[in-house]
């Protein structure tokens, strides 16, 4: 499983520390240039987080002074947890999702998400999208550790992700995620690097969707674009 101490390690090298450029929503209390008051972003949480957070509007000297364990906090509750991050298998995959949900909201990350794999539209991580996305990883998994099939394969026995990240066989086999993991057939080696590409291609999309939606903003607002090359780098990393 994905953990959050990673992901927020990579996401937090991008945030740095506090900036309150005016022309940045994210850096008034009310979402959107000139409505409520300047206080600026700080570790990445903007104004309007922390003010849903705190309950009340934050001023200028609660931003710039913000506790380390506060912003741990709010990065948890509402990014990594609204996009289940702990229940997705690949970590590479959760880092891309949970950055874009820091930096636009969970919502938009997991609409772009479902785009990239084209999947109906929604902005929430459902049970039914969850499996999608992890049963690309899952098969992955298996290709690149597993190899000969065992008696708990044959005999349709549960296979804990234990054994699945640490058995080693001669030849790569497939499994099927239910609620429970069984393996179940052999996979030729042209069949592991399609669905290697796969997975990478997902990523690649994800990236694509990530900048289709940065210069959207700038097209719907053309003060924007000063940020535009900033947002751009940080998807194609």
């Amino acid at each position: 499983m994905a953990k959050f101490e990673i992901a927020d390690r990579l996401t937090r090298k991008s945030e740095g520390g506090y900036s309150s450029h005016k022309e940045d929503n994210g850096n008034w209390t009310g979402g959107k240039v000139g409505k409520g008051i300047l206080i600026g972003t700080n570790y990445g949480i903007s104004a309007p987080v922390l003010a849903a957070y705190l309950g009340r509007t934050p001023n200028l000297l609660e931003m710039k002074n913000l506790r380390l364990e506060t912003v741990d906090k709010i990065y948890k509750k509402n990014y990594w947890d609204v996009i289940r991050g702990d229940e997705i298998f690949d970590q590479d995959t959760a880092n891309m999702i949970y950055d874009m949900a820091v930096t636009s909201g969970p919502g938009t990350a997991i609409k772009l998400a479902r785009e990239a794999k084209n999947y109906a539209t929604g902005i929430t991580m459902t049970n039914g999208f969850l499996n999608h996305i992890n049963q690309m990883k899952y098969l992955i998994i298996v290709l690149l550790f597993f190899g000969c099939m065992t008696k708990k394969a044959k005999d349709a026995e549960p296979i804990s992700k234990e054994i699945i990240e640490t058995h080693q066989c001669p030849e790569p086999i497939e499994i099927i995620i239910t609620d429970t993991i069984y393996l179940t057939k052999k996979y030729d080696s042209l069949q592991v690097v399609i669905k290697k590409k796969n997975d990478s291609l997902f990523q690649e999309r994800y990236r694509l969707e990530r900048v289709k939606y940065y210069n959207g903003i700038v097209q719907r607002n053309s003060s924007q674009i000063k940020f535009l090359v900033g947002w751009i780098n940080r998807a194609v990393k």
